[in-house]
Order: C-alpha cells, then structure tokens, then sequence
C-alpha cells in the first residue's frame, strides 16, 4: 500500500511510499508483442520502532525525597532500534537498557524539577516519551518567636513559643509527656505554624520536644520550660 508502478516510454518504475510493514514478492510481466518476458523482486517494509511505557503512568511525573530511590521507571522497545537515549535525568538517577527493556532508576541529592526525555535511536523512524522527576527536600523547623526556653510560676499562663515548619511538612507534634500538665501545642494549617502555649498546672523543669510530621525526613527541635512551685 502506498507503492505503485509507473509504465512510461518504455520504462517501468515502481516508487512510493510504503505504508504498511511486511515481505512483498512481487513479479514485472511484459504484455503485448511476441511472448513475454518477466522478473521478479522483493520488497521488505520494516515497522517503525515503538516506545511502550511498562511501569505505571504515576512513574513519569512522581515525587521522591532527597537521597531516596525513585520508583523505577520501565519502558519496552519495538522493532528493533538499536539503543535509546535518556536526557534530563538528575544526578544520580540513572538509566540502563538491555534486551529492550529501558529502566530508570536511582536516588538524588540535588533538589530539583527534571523534565526528562528518552528516545529510540536506529531502526526506522524515531519514538520519544517523557516523564517528570522531582527530588524534594528534607523538612524544616524553624523557631519564630522570642524564645524556646522560659521560667514561670506554676497556675500561670507561659508566653506562646511559635514554631514555623516548611519544605513540604505537613504539620508538626510535642513528644509526648515533654512538657508540663496543662501546656498543649497547636498547629495551624494556614500559617504552617505550630504554637506552644497554656497554663501550667504542675512544677518542675521539662525539656521539650517538638518534630515536624509528613514530608522527606523529620526535623526536630527542644526548649525548655521551667514552672516553679507556689512559696
């Protein structure tokens, strides 16, 4: 399909365009004057080289932590190319390709966006797919207000201690029983804010602690808070 011959003052070309794939005998027979004469030939149309996503879509625009493995991408090659290139990966990720099978795979320390592109080399015809990786960083916590340390009375209220979390944490939590009866901390969605406050109901010196909760890794943070008995 798509060749075709063309008879004209005494020449026949046969030229076009294939559009299917396959092995084509075909036979040129003269017609007309004494007897007739004929030749025979074949025609080999190879298929355009396929590129086939085999891992699932969510693989080629995911998220990973700094210096965590990615989940492995995998992808199958048709008709033969000869090799396949992979451009954009971030260091550290790397990809291999054996029996027509491209895998990519690793962990990053560098954090960054990476629109990624592999492409088939060889054969006939060129097939590309991209993907997305994206290595996020670890958590933060940061202390905002004045101090993290304080001396009060026991029955009265502590000056609030603000906490600010960032790089994707979800939120953050008092390790529990580190700080005294009557004290709880509160964490505002809007703000990423975690604030420490209340009043005291029982003396004693207590180290606190504080973790971020959800995104890559987890950051901490201490403070004390020293409440002092009635004379």
């Amino acid at each position: 399909l798509g060749v075709n011959p063309i008879f004209t003052a005494g020449v026949l070309t046969i030229s076009g365009t294939a559009l299917e794939p396959g092995t084509f005998n075909f036979v040129v027979t003269t017609t007309g004057g004494c007897s007739f004469s004929s030749l025979s030939g074949v025609l080999v149309v190879r298929p355009e080289v396929e590129l086939i996503l085999t891992s699932s879509t969510s693989t080629t625009f995911q998220s990973a932590c700094i210096n965590e493995l990615i989940d492995p991408i995998t992808y199958r090659t048709e008709n033969n190319p000869t090799s396949v290139t992979v451009t954009g990966l971030p260091t550290g990720v790397t990809s291999t390709y054996s029996g027509g099978v491209l895998t990519i795979s690793g962990s990053s320390s560098v954090v960054a966006t990476y629109p990624y592109v592999v492409t088939t080399v060889g054969g006939c015809g060129v097939a590309s797919l991209n993907g997305t990786i994206t290595i996020d960083p670890n958590v933060t916590i940061a202390l905002v207000s004045s101090t993290a340390s304080q001396t009060v009375c026991i029955n009265d209220a502590i000056l609030p201690i603000t906490y600010q979390v960032g790089n994707g944490a979800t939120g953050a939590s008092l390790v529990a029983g580190s700080v005294p009866e009557g004290i709880q901390g509160n964490y505002n969605a809007t703000t990423k804010t975690f604030t420490i406050n209340g009043v005291t109901t029982e003396s004693g010196t207590f180290t606190y602690i504080i973790r971020t909760l959800g995104g890559c890794g987890t950051a901490s943070l201490t403070g004390t808070i020293n409440v002092n008995p009635l004379p």
